[in-house]
């Protein structure tokens, strides 16, 4: 058993490149909380909440940076397929002419109603508010390059690329506080470690072209409307999971007194670990199967292995919460909550649930069906209604969660074999 699961793990790329991925990401994940841990400690609490009251600002401003990414990735890994390098290149390069002039655009509009944004949030400070145009510019342009990477499947590249932002933020982030800059010393460590995350993705991409010239390449037209179209359904399937994934958090908040919400917040935090574990494996599935559909090849077997992956990680990584959830509390916020332990246990299990589902949600983009998005839209209809209507308790309100996210697996499941049924005939 042991030999043929080691034999299956070198056979199958998607396993060991995930892996890797994974490792690498979750290394950068360490820094990016470290970065986090040294603001709450280093900064008065006024001034970290204005930080993080900045950090949903720069959320909202750059909301287009996930679509973006998830939609050249697929263009890139297609173009891929079809043997155009030429077309890639043409495809980052004009993508990144309308990006810039897009991220610009909206930075020069931060600067110029900074007063304004200023009085609103009670922020005196003007500063910190002129910091987040040039976080917000390097975040748009950032989907661009790490797409490239990504579609080209230069994973290694791509994990270290994510990997030394973080850490470089977090270098960044010391040296400015420790000067005296306060958060705008913060603000600027991320737009320092973005900008050199871009110049790191754009050398590594140019090696791939570098030989462009000198070998045959067959020319493919880039449809730009065609990218664009296609931003759509991404969009709206990203957003309904996001919002799937966190509706219950704010009906909680609107129907249950503070101390509940808060309560239930926590166990958000810790069991959302689930969810998030295994989307390296999903970063390396989406687009294989793009470039092995361009070429007309079966596509099933990535989504299988990437399957297998993910339940396995899902499994670790909600065993963990499971038997030792007092330890993962008192890690992430120095107390044990005895009321949040019930919760963090059910929200691990629908989490993981949900964590499988993103994986076909990303299967249906990779080969453009977005008619099988509709059951992610349903599921968050459903959710919400449920909730709204039936709220008696916190414990009540996550075995509905979980009851719309065993729904949601079993129908992407009958989805996936009905699609399988095609790909026979």
């Amino acid at each position: 058993m042991i030999k043929k699961a080691v034999s299956i793990f070198r056979t199958h790329k998607i396993y060991s490149q995930a892996t890797i991925l994974f490792l690498v990401v979750s290394l950068g994940n360490v820094f990016s909380l470290l970065f986090h841990v040294f603001m709450a400690r280093a900064l008065s609490p006024e001034d970290y909440g204005i930080l993080n009251t900045l950090f949903a600002c720069i959320l909202f401003f750059a909301m287009p940076t996930g679509n973006l990414q998830i939609t050249l990735t697929r263009f890139v890994a297609h173009y891929c397929g079809m043997g155009s390098k030429s077309a890639v290149l043409r495809l980052l390069k004009g993508i990144s002419g309308r990006i810039l002039v897009l991220s610009c655009a909206i930075s020069v509009s931060i600067l110029l109603a900074a007063k304004l944004i200023g009085n609103y949030l009670h922020i005196p400070n003007l500063m910190p508010i002129y910091s987040i145009a040039g976080v917000v510019l390097t975040s748009i342009m950032m989907p661009v390059p790490l797409a490239g990477l990504q579609g080209l499947q230069n994973f290694n590249a791509l994990g270290i690329s994510m990997a030394c932002m973080n850490i470089v933020k977090l270098l960044f982030a010391v040296i400015f506080i420790k000067i005296g800059f306060g958060v705008t010393g913060a603000l600027n460590s991320i737009t320092a470690s973005n900008l050199l995350c871009l110049i790191f993705a754009v050398q590594i991409l140019g090696k791939n072209f570098k030989d462009l010239k000198a070998e045959e390449n067959y020319s493919l037209n880039v449809n730009f409307k065609e990218i664009y179209l296609y931003i759509l359904p991404v969009s709206l399937a990203t957003l309904s999971f996001v919002i799937l994934t966190h509706v219950d958090l704010i009906l909680v908040k609107h129907f249950f007194i503070p101390i509940e919400a808060g309560y239930y917040s926590i166990a958000q935090t810790v069991g959302k670990m689930v969810l998030f574990a295994p989307m390296a494996v999903c970063m390396v599935m989406f687009p294989k199967v793009a470039n092995s559909h361009a070429k007309k090849e079966e596509t099933l077997s990535y989504l299988k292995h990437s399957t297998l992956y993910i339940v396995a990680l899902v499994i670790l990584a909600a065993s963990v919460l499971f038997f030792f959830p007092e330890m993962l509390l008192k890690l992430l916020t120095g107390k044990v909550y005895i009321q949040c332990l019930p919760l963090i246990r059910r929200y691990a299990f629908s989490m993981g649930l949900f964590a499988i589902s993103f994986n076909f949600l990303l299967y249906f983009l990779s080969l453009n069906k977005t008619k099988y998005l509709m059951p992610f839209l349903a599921a968050l209809l459903i959710e919400t209604a449920i909730i709204y209507f039936w709220h008696s308790s916190l414990v009540q309100i996550l075995n509905v969660v979980i009851a719309v996210s065993l729904g949601l697996l079993a129908v992407n499941i009958v989805i996936i074999k009905k699609i399988f049924l095609i790909e026979l005939t």
